[in-house]
């Protein structure tokens, strides 16, 4: 093979690589993106069954005082 095929051959594998580099950040870049977002989402589905928990266990608790004063 002639030195400038060789060359040619170690720049489109050069450019190969780069291409694929790309790929992969952007690839990672979008799972990134997309894990932070549904953490986002079960740290609001965290907080709503706490405040849900807190208010069954205040009503409970008005459902027993209330029961206490019936005759």
């Amino acid at each position: 093979m002639s030195e400038e095929l060789l060359t040619q051959i170690l720049n489109e594998l050069k450019t190969m690589n780069h291409k694929i580099g790309n790929l992969e950040k952007g690839r990672l870049g979008g799972l990134e993106e997309f894990r932070a977002e549904v953490n986002q989402k079960f740290d609001e589905v965290n907080d709503d069954i706490d405040f849900l928990k807190f208010q069954v266990r205040n009503n409970d608790k008005e459902l027993f005082l209330i029961k206490r004063k019936l005759p």
